[in-house]
């Protein structure tokens, strides 16, 4: 029996971020019609305070520094990105100058 995970990922995957299909994969799901679970997750999210007004100042004071905007978000992307994925999260979006991440706590932690 395959799972609609299995079936036709690229569609899932459109609406739902890959870990949690993964999880919910693990935990079986039916092969078809509208499913309704729950678990037990940790959810976080960081942003970088006050990146809109450094990014416009950076850009306003010279067109060409928009390298630097580019810089300071892949920074924080690569960094957060590490921190979540050495303590076992999943980053499931990235939404501008933020990061949404989650973990997944199994029964018993």
């Amino acid at each position: 029996m395959t799972s609609p995970a299995q079936t036709n990922p690229a569609t899932l995957q459109s609406f739902v971020p890959r870990p949690l299909i993964e999880w919910l994969d693990r935990d079986g799901l039916p092969e078809r019609g509208p499913v309704a679970t729950s678990a037990d997750l940790v959810i976080w999210m960081a942003d970088l305070v006050r990146f809109t007004p450094l990014s416009e100042e950076l850009v306003r004071s010279d067109h060409r520094r928009t390298e630097a905007v580019k810089d300071v978000l892949n920074e924080f992307f690569d960094r957060a990105t590490d921190s979540v994925t050495e303590h076992g999260g999943s980053v499931l979006r990235f939404m501008g100058d933020a990061v949404l991440a989650a973990w997944r706590v199994e029964p018993g932690e």
